[in-house]
Parts: structure tokens; C-alpha cells; sequence
């Protein structure tokens, strides 16, 4: 999945914080290839889990303050989804991840010193 691999290896960075319609999320981002190389191992876990579950394969691209829940995309559709992890439930977000990108709002955090 081309986007994919866009999305993962044009830069490196910390999670990013954004909002999509009315609930907050993690972008996660890579910081380095030692970290680059454990998000590759647990994408093929996941994967695996999936395919053991007889699952459509997806990819996560993004965390939620809830534990269950993660933002994938659809290796097979390219939707994103909204997907309960340990469950068939999964709802679109979007129609690919440029169309999901493009409808996210960033959240600033302050620092403080």
C-alpha cells in the first residue's frame, strides 16, 4: 500500500495530536529507524492477528484515548476505519487516507518552562 509507506517514511517525528470531527487522536509518526523497525514488527503482528481472526488486513495508523480503539487503513479497500481491536466492528472514516489527512485539524499543546 503505497500511502502507507508514504506516510510512515517521508519524515520523522513524535506522535502528532490532531482532532478528526469531534474526537482527538494520535498520528503516529516515527522517531528513528530503531523505532521505525518495532512499528514494522508490530504491523506485521497485527497482521497476523488479523489473519488468524479471518479479518480484512489493515494497517493502524493512529491511537485513541481508548485502549480498544485504533484508526487503520484497509489494505485491500484503502478506507480508513474506525476499528474496535478484538472485534468485527469497524466503521469508514474516510475513503483513503489522503481524503482522512486532509479533514484533520492540528492541536497545538503549550509548553510551559
Amino acid at each position: 500500500m503505497p500511502n502507507i509507506h508514504q506516510f510512515y517514511t517521508t519524515q520523522l517525528a513524535a506522535d502528532m495530536r490532531v482532532k478528526f470531527q469531534d474526537q482527538q487522536l494520535d498520528l503516529i509518526q516515527v522517531w528513528n529507524m530503531t523505532d521505525f523497525t518495532r512499528l514494522q514488527e508490530n504491523l506485521i503482528g497485527h497482521l497476523i492477528t488479523q489473519k488468524r481472526r479471518r479479518l480484512t488486513p489493515t494497517l493502524f495508523i493512529a491511537s485513541l484515548d481508548s485502549e480498544f480503539e485504533i484508526i487503520s487503513v484497509n489494505n485491500i479497500t484503502g478506507q480508513v476505519i474506525l476499528e474496535t481491536l478484538s472485534q468485527t466492528t469497524r466503521s469508514v472514516l474516510a475513503g483513503s487516507l489522503i481524503e482522512f489527512l486532509q479533514q484533520l485539524t492540528p492541536i497545538i499543546r503549550k509548553q510551559y518552562d
